[in-house]
């Protein structure tokens, strides 16, 4: 066991999780969402969050695989956990109805990386479920992009002196093993950004060429890089990480 601690939190994995509050693609809208990661000895730590109160950290300051938690069922039994209204909260959890009465539904998914469980995502909110089905499918579809996206760069937010067996802390542009490239770098160039910007609006490489000025085989190596920053290997991948990372948003001040 060791303690859930929202204060070692990942600023990039707050990001995204406050990315996908402010831009939950379903119908019914959330107010929290965390990310979190399984240890090898069954311990979650969470790595992002955005939304919880230190009054849910006091609560649930320690768990793990084997804990009575949405997190821990989800992972354990390898499926999606979800709770459509209060009642329904109170009765499957009660104990988190008892530490967050305002809570009206709540999800939980576990993130997959080559058949493996190994983190789990958690979204919840303060109204009711309308459309309980969407709700399930949008989960996974956002599980997925994440697994993708964090694939061998997980951060092992655990506090000094717990299991030396888990992993070290990673930046998702560092390198994840599987790369044909010695170096990824830890953010993508002004030319890169563009690229992939114009790959996430369903651009091909010839279309992308013609639109920054530079050769189709340019093109093709930055797209190579981009795939290794997000730790992808297709064009519906990178896609799908950019706009749950916030990356197929062009600046004000973009002229590409």
């Amino acid at each position: 066991m060791r303690l859930l601690s929202f204060l070692t939190t990942r600023p990039e994995l707050d990001q995204i999780c406050r990315h996908l509050v402010f831009t939950w693609p379903g119908a019914d809208p959330i107010q929290q969402a965390a990310i979190g990661h399984l240890a090898n000895d069954g311990a979650i730590t969470f790595s992002g969050q955005f939304g919880y109160t230190d009054q849910v950290t006091r609560a649930f300051g320690v768990i793990n695989v084997w804990d009575s938690l949405p997190s821990s069922l989800a992972i354990r039994e390898q499926r999606i956990v979800v709770c459509s209204s209060a009642s329904e909260v109170a009765e499957r959890f009660p104990h988190i109805a008892l530490a967050i009465p305002e809570l009206a539904h709540l999800m939980a998914v576990p993130l997959i990386s080559n058949l493996t469980p190994v983190g789990v995502f958690i979204v919840s909110g303060n109204h009711p479920l309308n459309d309980r089905e969407q709700g399930e499918v949008t989960m996974l579809a956002v599980a997925l992009a994440l697994s993708l996206s964090l694939a061998g760069g997980w951060a092992s937010t655990v506090p000094p002196g717990s299991d030396p067996q888990s992993p070290k802390p990673q930046s998702l542009g560092a390198s994840r093993g599987s790369s044909p490239h010695d170096f990824v770098p830890d953010q993508l160039t002004e030319r890169q950004s563009a690229v992939l910007l114009l790959l996430a609006e369903g651009l091909a490489n010839r279309q992308i060429a013609v639109r920054v000025g530079f050769s189709e085989s340019t093109i093709r190596q930055e797209t190579m890089a981009i795939y290794d920053y997000l730790g992808v290997h297709t064009r519906v991948d990178a896609r799908k990480a950019a706009h749950l990372l916030g990356l197929a948003e062009a600046p004000k001040n973009a002229v590409f």
